[in-house]
C-alpha cells in the first residue's frame, strides 16, 4: 500500500474487500476530499492530523504525495466505497478516478485509486493512504 501519512495500518485496512457499503458520513467524505485536494496542492494543514501522523509525515513526503497525485491529471470522479472496521477503528474508503493512469514502481499503473482515511475521537486524521484500486 502506498501509505502517505500515518502509521502503517493493520493489513485489514488495505483493500481486502472488507469495506462494507455502510452509511456514508458526509463529514468524513468532505475531509477525505479536502485531504486529496490539499495533498495534490502540496499544502496540508497539520492541525488536522494526530501527533503520531505529524511525526511520521515529513514535508518531503507531502511533496512526493503532491507529485504522485497530480501525475494523473485532474480528478474525474471521487466516490464513497464503504467502511472497513478493524479493532474498533472505522476506515472510510473512497474511489478516485484520475484523468490519466498513475505509474508507481512495483504497483499497477492505473487511473483508478483508493483513498483510505480514519480519524481519532477528536476528529483528527489518524491514518490516510492512497493505493491503486484492486
Amino acid at each position: 500500500m502506498a501509505t502517505l501519512a500515518g502509521a502503517q495500518a493493520p493489513p485489514a485496512f488495505a483493500q481486502t474487500g472488507a469495506a462494507t457499503a455502510g452509511a456514508e458520513n458526509p463529514a468524513i467524505t468532505s475531509l477525505a476530499r479536502a485531504q486529496l485536494d490539499a495533498l495534490r496542492a502540496g499544502n496540508v494543514d497539520r492541525n488536522q492530523y494526530t501527533a503520531a501522523v505529524n511525526a511520521r509525515f515529513t514535508d518531503d513526503e507531502v511533496s512526493q504525495a503532491a507529485r504522485l497525485l497530480t501525475s494523473g491529471g485532474s480528478v474525474k470522479t471521487f466516490a464513497y466505497a464503504g467502511t472497513a472496521v478493524e479493532e474498533g477503528v472505522h476506515v472510510s474508503q473512497y474511489t478516485v478516478e484520475f484523468e490519466h493512469p498513475i505509474s508507481v514502481p512495483m504497483m499497477p499503473t492505473t487511473a483508478d485509486w483508493v483513498e483510505s482515511i480514519a480519524t481519532d475521537k477528536d476528529g483528527k486524521i489518524s491514518f490516510i493512504a492512497f493505493e491503486p484500486k484492486k
